[in-house]
């Protein structure tokens, strides 16, 4: 597997068990540098101070404090080429508003590893052929 960039990927989400997950299920890009946050406005103010660092970020929709679109939106004053996938666990979205929106996929919860590689992939992220990836995984966030 190839990495486009050697710059930061960050993921957010208020979940704890969704960090971990995540955290899990992107093991197989071990030598890619993760930041994961559990507070938007943290992760907004790591973001503020070195915006260029990041290359990628995966944001829950619904957090506490603020939601994963103006946290976004924050992002992409700063950054405006940035790649944002947003999660989800509700229907609150649709794949055709979140790319409206501007982020780069719409990652349904709970999902599994070739979920996240395909919209890691799609997003022009990370260069893979299939046979790396070759092992299912059954981890679910359910």
């Amino acid at each position: 597997m190839k990495i486009e960039n050697d710059g930061v990927w960050m993921v957010v989400d208020d979940d704890k068990s969704i960090l971990l997950l995540l955290d899990n299920l992107l093991k197989p890009f071990e030598s890619q540098r993760i930041e994961y946050h559990r507070s938007p406005h943290a992760a907004l103010n790591a973001f503020e101070a070195c915006p260029g660092k990041y290359q990628f970020v995966v944001m829950d929709l619904e957090m506490p404090g603020m939601s994963g679109i103006e946290l976004c939106r924050r992002f992409w004053r700063l950054a405006p080429a940035l790649k944002i996938l947003l999660m989800t666990g509700s229907g609150i979205i649709t794949a055709g508003e979140a790319d409206e929106i501007g982020f780069c996929g719409l990652l349904a919860k709970p999902f599994r590893f070739a979920a996240i590689r395909n919209a890691i992939v799609s997003a022009g992220i990370l260069s893979v052929s299939q046979k790396n990836f070759a092992q299912p995984m059954a981890l679910t966030t359910a």
